[in-house]
């Protein structure tokens, strides 16, 4: 299960205070200023990484640069503070909360594994050799370091679907993602066994396809319209599937009165509608056409029947959000975080290629697979798991022609696509 605190986090970052600079003076009859300057307090650091694929891994939510040292007689310079190391998976987007100072209140992070500067460090104050002058090598002046400051910052990973489930609490929506995909979501007669996000991918001509179902818990922690907008901050989605279970009037209605209050944020009705209907049939096509009135559904929303227990409909389901996936030809590409994201240069390979052979190179999610005593089956679904999520990886593939057959290597783990 992806829980919310693995996409978005609030954390508090905090540089080094700079060393103080120094009053001393050197021991010989002329007693010369020699107070050195204080060290640079230590800085922090955003580092992308294409070992993770969400915010998991981020257990503390403080980090905290060391200062810097106080200078040190004979002209020592003080040393510098050591730095601090946030890393993300990449494309991850740093907000600023409220900023003290003047700086770009949010960024994102490309794969060009090179460390970013969040926070400089605080400079080192001077000490009194840098005051003495020729005609006065004695000097009883020094500076104290800069202090550290402290910034509030959101760190988002936003994991991209094919898709997102939403309904009502006991609406079917468990039942319906372990339906069309591998997923074997918890399903029980009470409501809210979905705490968090529930996921799972279904294949479809050799590709794969990730689905999300989106607990009710969280729109009653952002009722109304705040929920779409909250889920297109954290989530990457081009559709949006509804589940309507319509065995009874009060079941529909309020799987009527959910929706449209959803629909009131533009984060969802821009998107790509499907609306599942689970309850007793026949599904004919004049119950479809009075369905699609009573529900108050928009002329572009497609309406399908579902039954779990009917094979050939789930195919149909799958095709039907096939189809709409191909005709979103003007959103970004699966992976893309935002406008801010970029392209992965092509000198930053992420793999080999031996015929119908790709070796994941070092670094690149095979660090994950190292040893022995792991569950092969288990490893090899966590695998495409982690592969269809890093998009910048799962890119590069494709390029190179990825197709159903091919070997992958990921460290000492092989696989078949």
């Amino acid at each position: 299960m992806l829980r919310i605190q693995d996409i978005k986090k609030d954390l508090i970052i905090k540089n080094g205070a700079g060393g103080n600079g120094i009053i001393a003076f050197s021991k010989d009859r002329n007693r010369f200023s020699s107070g050195g300057n204080g060290g640079e307090g230590g800085p922090v650091f955003l580092k992308c990484s294409p070992s993770f694929s969400d915010l998991s891994h981020i257990k503390k939510r403080r980090f905290i640069a060391t200062r810097g040292m106080n200078g040190e007689n004979n002209s020592k310079t003080g040393k510098k503070g050591k730095g601090v190391t946030l890393e993300v998976p990449c494309g991850t987007t740093v907000v600023f909360k409220e900023s003290s100072e003047p700086r770009e209140k949010m960024f994102s992070c490309f794969p060009d594994h090179k460390p970013k500067v969040l926070l400089n460090g605080g400079g080192g104050g001077r000490g009194n050799e840098s005051y003495a002058r020729k005609i006065k090598e004695r000097s009883f002046f020094a500076n104290r370091g800069l202090v550290e400051t402290e910034e509030k910052i959101s760190v988002f990973c936003r994991p991209s679907f094919d898709g997102i489930i939403l309904g009502l609490e006991n609406s079917g929506k468990s039942t319906f993602l372990n339906a069309l995909t591998s997923s074997k979501a918890e399903i029980r007669s009470f409501p809210f066994t979905t705490k968090e996000l529930e996921q799972g991918t279904f294949d479809w001509k050799w590709k794969q396809y990730l689905l999300v179902e989106v607990s009710s818990l969280l729109a009653l922690e952002h009722p109304g319209k705040a929920l779409g907008a909250y889920l297109d901050d954290v989530l990457a989605f081009p559709i949006v599937i509804w589940v309507v279970d319509v065995s009874s009037k009060e079941t529909k209605a309020a799987g009527v009165v959910y929706r449209q209050a959803l629909l009131d944020s533009s984060a969802l009705n821009q998107k790509k509608q499907i609306v599942a209907l689970r309850g007793s049939g026949p599904w004919t096509e004049a119950n479809k056409n009075r369905e699609r009135k009573s529900l108050f559904l928009e002329p572009g929303a497609e309406i399908v029947y579902f039954d779990e227990k009917e094979e050939k409909q789930i195919n149909f389901i799958r095709e039907k959000i096939v189809a709409h996936l191909g005709q979103i030809n003007d959103l970004p590409p699966r992976g893309q975080i935002n406008d801010l994201a970029e392209v992965v240069p092509e000198e930053t390979p992420f793999i080999g290629v031996e015929g119908k052979k790709i070796v994941i190179l070092e670094g690149h999610l095979s660090q994950l697979y190292v040893g022995g005593g792991t569950n092969k089956t288990q490893s090899e679904n966590q695998a495409r798991r982690l592969i269809l999520q890093n998009k910048p990886l799962y890119s590069q593939m494709m390029a190179r022609g990825l197709s159903q057959g091919w070997v992958i290597k990921i460290g000492d783990l092989t696989i078949e696509w």
